[in-house]
Order: structure tokens, then C-alpha cells, then sequence
């Protein structure tokens, strides 16, 4: 350092260090101090005791949603995962979200949204298998699931798989555990990975790899054939 230079000496608040730390807040029902993750943001507190179960999907962070609503498309016959993959070819190339819904009884749903996520709300999602797509972002790409997706699987542990396509990839993945950790804590334990393998251009892959490895959740992603 050059002696005429000024510096500054900052805290670094790592996955690692957050790990368990918890602060106060205040639930809105009973007036009482609850208990909750040291890093949960204004954002994610207010989804959980405030606002109702969050029914957006998307590789977006919590931006507006077209009020469009989920719409019966019938009974699928066959194999739902057969179905699904069909469906998938559809939507992988879209400049929008759209999601497509088969519940435990094999009726499907399907529904539109903006170019950043989708909303499927008024849906039974007990063992549903639910997949949509991601649209390339502003720069170009979406590489795994988003916070929006995060947030939705952490408000319905009920559904049996969630899936996304992009123009390059197919994943998927499965709950093993609930999420009780805030989306900025998986980003940090993505970061990690990031540091240790050297890539930092996958940051949603990243995070959903550390989930893996955290043991939260059954994850893949493959990259299509062209």
C-alpha cells in the first residue's frame, strides 16, 4: 500500500459466519417478538407473515406479474413426465413465462406471465409436478432456478417436482428438507462454491448446487442437445 494512500478496514458477514445467527422481529397476528434468520430481508419477512404463500415462479427477484390466471386444459393421459417434456419443447424459446401444471389426479394447468416470472395461483400443488420457462435475462442468459423460484418452493414443500427450461438447459429438482434459510444465505453458500471451482458466471446454478450440497435439495440440470 502507498503510504499517502487512505484505507478502510471493513466487516465480511459470510455464509459461514450468518450460519444460525438469529434477530428479533415482530409478528403481525399476535404483536409478539418472534425469532428469525439473521440475514432474512424486510422482503422475505413480509412474505412469510404477512402476504399469503407466494404463487410466482420465475428466474426474476419478486418483480410485477401479468394478473393472469392459471387455465384447465384437461386431463393428460400417459405418463405425466412423458407430458411434461412435450411441453417443455413448447415453451423453451418463449420471450415469456409460461408454466404448465400437472396435479396428483393428472389435470393440467397452464398459465402466462411477463418475461421474468408466472403466476399460478388457485392450484392444488399436493404432488404436482410443475415446470415453466426462462427466458434469457437482460444479459442474455438464466443459468438455474431464481429467487422467485426459491420463494415458491420454500411456501409449497407439498409439490413433487418443479422443472425450468432455458434455450440451453433442462433442470429440475426435488425437496428433501424444508428451506429454513433466506435466499441470500443459498447466494452466499453459491458464492463459495463459485470461489472454489472458479466459476462466476452461473450464479443461480451455483446456489442450487450448494442446496445440493447442503443436502436440501435433488438437483440437476442438462444441457439440451441442439
Amino acid at each position: 500500500m502507498h503510504p499517502n494512500c487512505r484505507s478502510t478496514t471493513i466487516a465480511v458477514f459470510d455464509a459461514e459466519l450468518m450460519e444460525g445467527m438469529q434477530r428479533r422481529a415482530v409478528d403481525p397476528e399476535t404483536g409478539k417478538d418472534v425469532f428469525v434468520p439473521a440475514d432474512m430481508t424486510y422482503e422475505e419477512w413480509k412474505k412469510r407473515f404477512v402476504d399469503k404463500k407466494t404463487s410466482t415462479l420465475g428466474a426474476g427477484d419478486n418483480g410485477k406479474i401479468d394478473s393472469s390466471n392459471p387455465k384447465y386444459k384437461g386431463i393428460v393421459k400417459g405418463d405425466p413426465s412423458d407430458a411434461i417434456k412435450d411441453y417443455e419443447k413448447e415453451i423453451r424459446n418463449l420471450k415469456h413465462e409460461r408454466a404448465y401444471v400437472i396435479d396428483k389426479s393428472g389435470k393440467l394447468y397452464v398459465s402466462d406471465g411477463s418475461a421474468s416470472n408466472v403466476s399460478i395461483e388457485g392450484i392444488d400443488l399436493t404432488e404436482a409436478t410443475i415446470t415453466h420457462n426462462h427466458p434469457p435475462d437482460e444479459n442474455g442468459f438464466t443459468d438455474s432456478f431464481g429467487k422467485d423460484d426459491f420463494m415458491f418452493l420454500s411456501d409449497h414443500p407439498e409439490i413433487k417436482e418443479m422443472r425450468a427450461v432455458n434455450e440451453k438447459y433442462t433442470y429440475s429438482l426435488r425437496l428433501l428438507k424444508p428451506l429454513d434459510i433466506s435466499y441470500n444465505e443459498v447466494e452466499c453458500g453459491g458464492y463459495d462454491l463459485a470461489i472454489k471451482s472458479g466459476n462466476y458466471d452461473e450464479p443461480q446454478h451455483n446456489a442450487m448446487e450448494w442446496l445440493k450440497k447442503e443436502g436440501y435439495i435433488d438437483y440437476e440440470r442438462k444441457r439440451i442437445d441442439k
